[in-house]
């Protein structure tokens, strides 16, 4: 649907790429005249298979190598379209929910605040009315963000830069996190919550018990971010537990020496092929097609 992705994650299987960095000869994105057409054309093999909908109680995933803030179709006309109105098109034609999955974004970016704002506030209202758009929401936590990655890098060449950049990450996580609050006693929000095995042989910076320290650090930060905004203090805690039973919960068995995380361990480290990662895109393609298959046969 929207290919490319700015935060350059050191550990995605995919090697995602920024627009500008994207091969030429990569179709990067689809017209929202296109998707329509795509949604309906959806509608109308469900109803001549006889599907009866079966393969739409799955949700949709409509990236493989972008960011869900980062997500944007255009019409001729040039106006936008944002991941609302692309979960409203997969609710209202394919009856299917969305898929919401980001590693944050710019907070100096006023525009891309006033999307993630608006955002909760959509999701928000359809868990109230019982009529969400979106089945999962996803928010990565994690050590491997470009800018992290960067700070890693040049901890002992430039410290003073380093601790500039690990600050402006954290500064960005708290943001992402004070802006999703509102979200946080839904089931349905997630924290990707990865690092590397403390046993594997990688940077320390990558591992377990360096990601605590960071996540000690965001959640400072958040914590100020709650009094700056008057916030009373039995709702500060409140929130503060919610994050620390999300955040405490480290998953190293969901990560895998693949794509560009290959590139954080030696050429010969056995680690390449330790780590198992169960790929939620993979695991949600062969259940579509599985259930394609039974339907298609119970159709004929």
């Amino acid at each position: 649907m929207d290919r490319s992705c700015s935060n350059e994650c050191e550990h995605c299987f995919v090697e995602a790429l920024p627009k500008n960095k994207t091969p030429l000869n990569v179709l990067k994105t689809m017209s929202w005249e296109d998707f329509n057409t795509m949604a309906d054309a959806f509608f109308t093999m469900d109803s001549r298979l006889g599907l009866k909908g079966d393969i739409r109680r799955w949700p949709v995933i409509p990236f493989f190598d972008s960011d869900s803030m980062e997500i944007i179709l255009s019409d001729k006309t040039g106006k936008e379209y944002d991941m609302v109105d692309i979960a409203d098109i997969f609710k209202t034609k394919m009856g299917a929910q969305t898929v919401f999955d980001t590693s944050g974004w710019n907070p100096k970016s006023e525009k891309m605040q006033k999307r993630a704002e608006k955002y909760v506030s959509e999701m928000l209202e359809g868990f109230e009315n019982n009529s969400p758009k979106f089945s999962n929401i996803h928010l990565s936590l994690n050590p491997f963000h470009k800018m992290y990655s960067k700070s890693i890098e040049l901890m002992e060449k430039d410290p003073a830069e380093a601790k500039r950049l690990r600050s402006l990450y954290v500064e960005r996580m708290a943001n992402v996190f004070y802006t999703f609050t509102p979200l946080f006693e839904r089931k349905e929000l997630t924290f990707l919550n990865r690092a590397v095995d403390d046993k594997l042989d990688c940077n320390a910076n990558y591992k377990v018990k360096a990601h605590r320290q960071l996540i000690s650090e965001i959640r400072e930060s958040l914590e100020n971010r709650y009094r700056i905004s008057g916030m009373e203090e039995d709702e500060i805690s409140k929130n503060l537990a919610l994050f620390d039973m999300r955040a405490n919960n480290i998953q190293p068995d969901r990560l895998k020496v693949v794509g560009r995380m290959k590139n954080l361990f030696p050429e010969d480290a056995k680690e390449r092929h330790a780590i198992r990662i169960m790929n939620p895109i993979s695991e949600e393609l062969s259940l579509m097609r599985t259930t394609l298959a039974a339907s298609m046969i119970n159709a004929v």
